[in-house]
């Protein structure tokens, strides 16, 4: 299954919410060799950024990155004034997989950004 190691990802035990923490670090890393990822391009962000970002409190991001690290799927410097953030992604997200190519075609224009449908389900 493709998507097997982030189906394992969920069911890990104590990650919960700090989920939401993860996948913004994976949006905000950039394209390096992989497993780890520079998120920012490597530069310090502190809690309380990271909190207004996604709504919550300092403290929430502070508990987040910690059980992150904890789980294996980050890896945090302490700088003064915040912390330089490494995240791992799912092998499907490296760099040179099909979803990869796939999503740096569609920038390109190479291939047309998916059929969405716009018609609601209920």
């Amino acid at each position: 299954m493709k998507h097997e190691e982030i189906l394992e990802l969920l069911r890990s035990p104590g990650l919960g919410p700090a989920i939401r923490l993860l996948v913004t670090y994976w949006l905000a890393s950039d394209v390096g060799e992989g497993p780890w990822f520079g998120v920012l391009d490597g530069e310090v962000c502190t809690d309380e950024e990271w909190g207004r970002w996604l709504g919550v409190s300092t403290s929430t991001v502070a508990r987040w990155r910690k059980r992150l690290i904890k789980t294996g799927w980050v890896q945090g410097e302490k700088y003064t004034g915040g912390y330089r953030i490494h995240v791992k992604r799912p092998r499907h997200l490296m760099p040179g997989s099909d979803l990869d190519h796939r999503r740096a075609a569609i920038a390109r224009g190479v291939l047309p950004w998916p059929e969405l449908s716009n018609r609601a389900i209920q």
